[in-house]
């Protein structure tokens, strides 16, 4: 029984348990199923989950779970592999002072089960730290969600918390900016002469949930300016059309209905679709000097997505013979399907069929040592002083 110090649980979207249509529609059931992440009455939207998505996307999906299963050695699901790594690295960290403990909300173990598990260990102080930076309803408030149903469900309870979002968090900040730098280091920094970009692909979050009031987007913003500042660099607006991403439905991105920051596509990662020869969205016409631009991922469906859609992004720059794209997704910290796959193979490939020259993703996160610290330092900011960890 340790009653004397404090349990922390890091909490990620999940993962399928392997790269199989079985599995892939057992998690999307279960992720689809949260009416945070599909805000549709269960009676409208059952049907279709059921009788059209859980039979027509798993095949399709594992394939892509496929392309990032075992790779660069990583044994199994990136997603699973990168977040059991932090949780064994912040367990070292904190040492005998704080048990460290990891949970999914959509697969093994679920958050359910590991408050059980720490409650039967006999942990009495329990932090919650969902590994999204950005808040949305989509994300953190599903863990909510999942804390508040195990809590009604207990007689004996233990003192939970849970943290809300860091999106500007200094030492993230900071992870976020070392890791650019050292990519910069390796291979060169942009060319701000001949409109080389550094873009932050975040997931996206329908429009009408932006509008409801969800503050997802104004912390992305934030994240950026932040990022901006410490890089010296200038964030480049992307006008027009491109603020609202409208998906095709025969290009149909990632079935997810927020940021999810997991492996959760069940489409191909697209956006808009072609944009056409147009001048609509060219994201070089503003007079700027390369920079920094923001960007939103994994949209689907035929409804409207707050953007500009990363996709459509790096297509028009493509078309307008950039040299180089570099792309970080900070609200991503464990590489997954959407990093992996969407990103560094599926807009490397739209980037350069449309004309462009260098494609360069840049991991942040994963097992990287300033990452790594600015967990440790969020954890010993929000535990209680009595535990003498500030």
């Amino acid at each position: 029984m340790r009653m004397d110090i404090p349990a922390v649980l890091l909490v990620n979207l999940g993962t399928p348990a392997n790269p199989t249509p079985a599995a892939v529609r057992t998690f999307l059931r279960t992720f689809l199923s949260d009416r945070r992440v599909v805000e549709m009455s269960p009676l409208l939207w059952r049907p279709i989950l059921e009788g059209i998505i859980l039979r027509v996307r798993p095949r399709h999906s594992a394939q892509l779970y496929q392309s990032v299963w075992n790779i660069d050695g990583i044994t199994g699901s990136p997603l699973q592999y990168w977040s059991e790594r932090q949780r064994d690295a912040l367990a070292q960290r904190f040492g005998e002072s704080v048990h460290v403990a990891l949970a999914m909300r959509c697969s093994k173990p679920t958050i359910r089960e590991a408050l059980s598990d720490l409650r039967d260990q006999g942990y009495q102080q329990v932090l919650v730290v969902p590994l999204y930076p950005q808040y949305a309803a989509s994300t953190v408030a599903t863990v909510n969600d999942e804390v508040a149903r195990w809590l009604l469900a207990e007689r004996d309870h233990m003192a939970i918390s849970v943290l809300h979002s860091y999106p500007d968090f200094p030492p993230y900040i900071e992870a976020l900016a070392l890791a650019v730098e050292k990519h910069w280091e390796a291979h060169g920094t942009l060319d701000c002469a001949r409109g080389d970009r550094l873009l932050l692909s975040f997931h996206s979050i329908p429009l009408a949930v932006h509008k409801a009031g969800e503050p997802y987007r104004r912390e992305c913003e934030l994240t950026a300016q932040l990022l901006a500042q410490r890089l010296n660099l200038d964030i480049v607006t992307v006008e027009g059309v491109c603020d609202e991403s409208v998906t095709d439905s025969g290009k149909s991105g990632v079935d997810t209905a927020g940021p999810a920051n997991g492996d959760t596509a069940s489409g191909d990662g697209g956006g808009r679709g072609d944009l056409g020869d147009g001048d609509e969205c060219n994201i070089l016409s503003d007079g700027g000097c390369g920079g920094l631009s923001v960007t939103f991922q994994s949209v689907f469906g035929p409804a409207k997505w707050i953007g500009p859609a990363t996709i459509d992004t790096v297509r028009a720059l493509g078309r307008a013979h950039a040299q180089r794209v570099d792309i970080i997704c900070p609200g991503f910290t464990a590489d997954c399907l959407e990093t992996l796959q969407e990103i560094n193979m599926l807009n490397r490939e739209e980037f350069k069929r449309a004309g462009g020259g260098e494609f360069h993703y840049i991991p942040w996160a994963n097992a990287e040592q300033p990452w790594l610290e600015a967990l440790e330092r969020l954890v010993r900011r929000e535990l209680p002083a009595r535990y003498g960890l500030a």
